[in-house]
């Protein structure tokens, strides 16, 4: 009788050892998440084109896209801002996306921009935390004029 236990206990162990390598148990379905569960894409990016210094902040917005099945939590975006003589500013925040949302937010405070031509590069998913479809549309760039 005791040999019969030892066997099933055995099988048992192999049975779920397979289960979680194959990734079949329910509580390791999210580490083995499939591409086609998420992508995320920089729809636009629009500056204001006056901006009075000393009375108020100076906000972008963004609109962007998560076209998947999933929602994504924390992702992160990086806004370099270009002037002439080089990069002007830098700034890092994150966002939530639902499934197949599209959601237009406030970008952090530029108000320390001068008056001039600058350029704009909006990138999603900074740090490739998430697997997307297509890696290749996360990053949006513009140009703008700021007049005060």
């Amino acid at each position: 009788m005791s040999a019969n236990y030892n066997y099933v206990v055995a099988l048992a162990v192999l049975v779920v050892v397979v289960a979680f390598g194959s990734g079949s148990v329910t509580g390791n379905v999210s580490v083995h998440r499939t591409q086609q569960d998420l992508n995320f894409y920089v729809d636009s990016i629009y500056f204001p084109a006056k901006f009075t210094p000393g009375t108020s902040s100076y906000h972008a917005t963004a609109t962007v896209t998560n076209s998947g099945s999933q929602a994504a939590s924390f992702v992160y975006y990086r806004l370099d801002v270009y002037s002439q003589g080089g990069r002007y500013a830098g700034v890092d925040g994150f966002i939530h996306l639902s499934a197949g949302e599209r959601k237009t937010f406030d970008l952090p405070d530029l108000s320390d921009l001068t008056a001039g031509a600058y350029s704009a590069t909006l990138m999603l998913d900074t740090y490739n935390r998430y697997a997307e479809t297509n890696e290749l549309d996360n990053t949006y760039t513009t140009t703008f004029n700021l007049a005060y």
